[in-house]
């Protein structure tokens, strides 16, 4: 099934689609962080889980994951856009 990705920033690591077998939300971000440079940032070393608190956005289809009955769990469907929107921080 074909899966388009949206991001927010510029992130070379991420595609703009991608075709994978059935998978949930969590799946996919796994395997769209594990490799990027900031992996250590959304991906715990040691337990290999994402930790998304304060770094990014994730919606599914225009719906906050975390707002979503599964969650992360969210089985995902042909045609599904995922939207990744890096979380911008100032401070003085």
């Amino acid at each position: 099934m074909m899966i388009q990705i949206k991001t927010t920033a510029y992130m070379p690591e991420v595609p703009k689609s991608m075709d994978i077998n059935s998978s949930t939300l969590g799946d996919l971000l796994g395997r769209l962080f594990k490799d990027a440079h900031f992996a250590g940032e959304v991906v715990d070393r040691s337990t290999g889980k994402l930790k998304l608190e304060g770094s990014f956005e994730i919606s599914l289809n225009d719906k906050a994951f975390d707002s979503l009955p599964e969650g992360l769990n969210t089985s995902l469907n042909d045609g599904d856009t995922v939207t990744i929107a890096l979380v911008l921080m100032g401070g003085g």
